[in-house]
């Protein structure tokens, strides 16, 4: 019996160490979005880590500021170099999955930073708060 309890006493706290997930190394990144000295609004990025794993997105509001979230539960970018890309965002939606149509501007812009366009990295580490996206 003593050595049950012994044997519980090591194994109930190993179970629940290796039961304890940090999470993934995120930076907890905000921004601006700005296209030709203008600020954005209603676009969404993405940024796919250039060495796999689950991509980030945000969603800039009316003045071109972004928060990046990975999930539900967790806001922020894995630490390394990122693709972004930029796609029309869900606002403004009257019928769901329906944009209305863009500018001639806007739609140069989306196109320029398609996923299949887009030259964008940005590298995030560990100390990225906060970065400003100017794009031409």
């Amino acid at each position: 019996m003593r050595q049950f309890i012994s044997l519980c006493a090591f194994l109930i706290p190993l179970a629940l160490l290796t039961g304890c997930n940090a999470g993934p190394a995120l930076a907890p990144v905000t921004g601006v979005l700005t296209y030709k000295g203008k600020a954005l609004g209603n676009v969404h990025l993405d940024f796919y880590p250039e060495n796999g794993g689950r991509p980030s997105w945000g969603q800039t509001d009316s003045e071109g500021k972004f928060a990046l979230e990975w999930d539900k539960d967790n806001k922020g970018a894995l630490i390394g170099k990122h693709k972004v890309f930029a796609k029309m965002g869900f606002a403004g939606q009257k019928i769901p999955g329906e944009n209305p149509i863009p500018s001639k501007e806007l739609a140069e812009f989306f196109d320029k930073f398609s996923a299949t366009n887009s030259k964008i990295v940005v590298e995030i580490t560990a100390s990225t708060k906060e970065i400003t996206l100017a794009w031409d």
